[in-house]
C-alpha cells in the first residue's frame, strides 16, 4: 500500500499548474487575432506586402483604414479565401 502525503500532492499540483500554463501559452500563440495589421496578415497568409496591396486594391479583401494604418478582420479574410 502506498500513502500520498501532502508534499506529494503539493508537488503534483505544482506540476499540473505548470503544464496548464504551458498549454495555455501554446493555445494562445496558435490562435490568430481577430483584427490584424499588414505585417500580421502577411505572416498569416504567407504573402508579400505587394500581394497584400494587390488584394486590397482589387477589393478582394475587406479592410479599414484608420489614420494611415490598414486593419483586416480575420473572419472577413477567411470568408474570402474559404469561398
Amino acid at each position: 500500500m502506498e500513502f500520498v502525503t501532502k508534499e506529494v500532492l503539493s508537488e503534483m499540483l505544482f506540476e499540473l499548474k505548470k503544464e496548464l500554463i504551458d498549454l495555455k501559452e501554446v493555445v494562445k500563440g496558435n490562435q490568430p487575432k481577430k483584427i490584424m495589421k499588414n505585417k500580421e496578415l502577411q505572416k498569416y497568409l504567407g504573402c508579400s506586402y505587394s500581394t497584400l496591396e494587390k488584394l486590397r486594391d482589387s477589393n478582394m479583401i475587406p479592410y479599414k483604414k484608420v489614420m494611415g494604418n490598414y486593419y483586416y478582420s480575420i473572419e472577413d479574410v477567411n470568408r474570402v479565401f474559404m469561398n
